[in-house]
């Protein structure tokens, strides 16, 4: 019985230890050749911008869904930005490369960082923002917070939804933390079993056997990412469908048809609730900015000519 005591008590200090374990970038150490860094009081946020070659046919913020990150956007600003875009993806914090919080952190929420950090390169005002997923959840709030924005472009939203207070304590908390955090940097090194959650995600096996994972893995294996995937959902903003139903700005609704992360029901509900200007319904999976980038950069270029 000691010696089982023993064993748990030299766990929950190995679970504790890494609980106190925070990521911070180094500035100074680019992930990306075009990597930049946004210092918000205790955050920083780490982004890419894309430039057009010619004339800039306007801006599009891109905000990424869960354990996913800048990096998931690379094929669809690629498109982008040959039709004339500049492109700015942003990391949120938790992902990629941004601050991990914890609870010395001085929180801030997504929508505050992402609108500071776009006025540092032009007014609300001049902004269409995109998100995918968990980023189409942000970028709804974003939207009610900036209504002045151009456009709203969402990917396979997820609405953002109140979490159960009750539960906040323990899944934040140091000892559900620490073992996230222990656990997570795992499984990120179990390349099949990663490979075929793409898939899932992707509906797209072509798409999924020449994935490179590390753009997923990497930053995923980073100290705090584990604790950080419940704590970001506790702190995050609800979605308000209310307010995002009074935007006056045009609304593209992207849907996938194979998605297995979000039922027909939540997508149904979304566009009731959403009064988007147009649907598109596209057929892959969830992961559909990234495999079907060439298509819906052109269903997006014709939406934003019409609209704008």
């Amino acid at each position: 019985m000691k010696k089982t005591t023993k064993i748990l008590s030299f766990i929950l200090a190995f679970i504790m230890m890494f609980s106190l374990t925070s990521f911070a970038i180094d500035a100074e150490e680019k992930p990306f050749e075009n990597s930049e860094f946004f210092t918000y009081g205790d955050y920083t946020v780490h982004y890419r911008r894309f430039f057009p070659e010619g004339e800039t046919k306007g801006r599009i913020i891109m905000i990424h869904g869960f354990v996913c990150s800048t990096y998931a956007w690379n094929n669809m600003a690629a498109e982008m930005v040959a039709k004339g875009y500049e492109c700015l993806l942003i990391d949120m914090p938790g992902f990629g490369y941004t601050t991990r919080e914890d609870e010395n952190t001085d929180f801030v929420p997504r929508e505050t960082l992402v609108k500071e950090l776009a006025e540092t390169i032009a007014p609300m005002s001049e902004w269409i923002v995109a998100g995918h997923s968990m980023g189409g959840g942000v970028s709804m709030n974003v939207a009610t917070e900036n209504p002045e924005i151009k456009a709203l472009l969402l990917y396979c939203p997820a609405p953002i939804n109140a979490m159960p207070e009750a539960m906040k304590g323990f899944m934040t908390g140091k000892f559900m933390s620490g073992m996230m955090n222990t656990i997570t940097p795992v499984i990120t090194k179990l390349t099949p079993l990663v490979r075929v959650a793409l898939l899932m995600a992707s509906m797209d096996w072509e798409f999924t056997k020449s994935y490179d994972l590390s753009g997923i893995t990497e930053p995923m294996a980073l100290p705090g990412t584990g604790g950080n995937l419940f704590r970001t959902s506790f702190t995050a903003t609800v979605t308000d469908f209310d307010k995002v139903a009074q935007l006056e700005c045009p609304i593209l609704l992207v849907n996938a048809t194979k998605d297995l992360v979000l039922t027909g029901q939540m997508k149904e509900q979304t566009a009731t609730l959403l009064q988007p200007d147009e649907v598109y319904e596209v057929e892959t999976g969830h992961f559909c900015i990234e495999n079907r980038s060439e298509e819906l950069a052109d269903v997006t270029e014709i939406f934003l000519d019409k609209n704008l």
